[in-house]
């Protein structure tokens, strides 16, 4: 008995925004990363070391968003997001986001403390 199959496809990327910056922090190149994660046409972006706020590099840099950086990516192609704060000091802080053309249901940020738990 044939068995009709259709194929699905998924288009998914992963990045490190290194919190919008270039390495080494010489330049702030979060707008650029935008067009790059776009042009990829992803469904799904994961993505790591993105900034949720942080109140000095607001004030330094000209081109930073008034939103989070995932907000900023997700823009109007990924209408879903989660983000999971991570690392949190006294500027601000960043995590992990996902964006997504898709609904995202539900999610919760764990922490992991180690020592095998």
């Amino acid at each position: 008995m044939p068995q009709n199959k259709q194929g699905f496809s998924i288009k998914v990327l992963t990045i490190n925004t290194h919190k919008g910056f270039a390495p080494f922090n010489r330049r702030f190149i979060l707008p650029e990363l935008r067009d790059a994660v776009r042009a990829t046409e992803a469904d799904v972006v994961f993505l790591q070391e993105v900034m949720g706020t942080h109140a000095i590099h607001s004030l330094n840099h000209e081109e930073w968003p008034d939103s989070p950086h995932y907000e900023f990516l997700a823009d109007t192609i990924w209408n879903d997001f989660a983000y999971g704060r991570n690392a949190v000091y006294p500027e601000g802080h960043h995590g992990n986001a996902v964006l997504s053309r898709f609904p995202i249901a539900d999610y919760e940020n764990r922490e992991y403390l180690g020592g095998g738990q």
